[in-house]
């Protein structure tokens, strides 16, 4: 999920417009809209207090969920096994690994 779908996800799940979200961040509401079509992205100075407005965390904001990313390295260690025993076959396999 992208920051912009994140932040609109959560000011629904809020109740809130852009217009309140965009009030309680002194900013204007085509800012909040800019954000969740993907037009623009918040200042980095902001994500605290968005944070805060929606009372969650900076991880969740950015939809990040650390044992997802860690099952997901551990899959991708067992699935790399096999093709240790060959190394062109292991490169490609870790640099489509690393792409994603």
């Amino acid at each position: 999920m992208t920051l912009g779908e994140t932040i609109k996800s959560l000011r629904k799940k809020r109740k809130l417009t852009q217009e309140q979200l965009a009030e309680a961040l002194n900013l204007s509401p085509q800012a909040v809209s800019k954000w969740e079509t993907g037009a623009s992205l918040p200042d980095v100075e902001l994500l605290p207090r968005l944070a805060l407005v929606f009372g969650t965390t900076m991880d969740e904001l950015f939809d990040f969920d650390r044992r997802r990313v860690d099952e997901e390295v551990d899959a991708l260690v067992r699935e790399s096994v096999p093709l240790r025993a060959d190394p062109p076959a292991a490169e490609a396999f870790y640099r489509r690994a690393l792409e994603r």
